[in-house]
């Protein structure tokens, strides 16, 4: 095996999560919420040596969990900034404001990319419907599915 090594990338207070390698290894997207503020999502240059933090997107509410396309050119989302988890997609070097996927009522969460570009999965969360059984006790069925957008 390789020599690990451990590099400070990012640093500061608050949260860093969803770290996510560009497909060419030059930058790693990830989502960023300072102490009290909802997270947007950034990206920084790690080759060939560590650079300057870039904030993708802004919103009162979070943006999280970025998944780059294969050619680097943009980076889907999840983001609640319309009051319901939905898929926003940003050019990733901020060249076009961010835009709505998806805009159902369901949660809409987890993009990945198809490795050709041209589809979008993602996980569709339905809210748990409550039902009595017979010893009348209630349970909750959670519903989980796939989505997919097409470019």
């Amino acid at each position: 095996m390789g020599e690990h090594k451990s590099i400070e990338i990012l640093s500061g207070t608050g949260i860093y999560n969803h770290p996510v390698w560009s497909p060419d290894s030059m930058k790693i997207a990830y989502d960023y919420a300072p102490e009290d503020f909802p997270n947007d999502v950034w990206t920084k240059d790690v080759q060939p040596e560590i650079g300057v933090s870039n904030k993708l997107t802004s919103a009162f509410q979070s943006d999280s969990t970025p998944e780059w396309s294969p050619d680097d050119k943009n980076i889907a989302f999840q983001s609640y900034r319309t009051g319901n988890w939905d898929i926003w997609l940003t050019s990733s070097d901020k060249s076009s404001e961010p835009v709505q996927l998806t805009t159902d009522t369901n949660t809409d969460q987890a993009p990945v990319w198809s490795p050709d570009g041209k589809e979008i999965a993602f996980s569709v969360y339905r809210p748990c419907r409550a039902y009595k059984t017979t010893d009348a006790s209630v349970c909750c069925s959670n519903n989980i599915s796939f989505g997919f957008h097409s470019s």
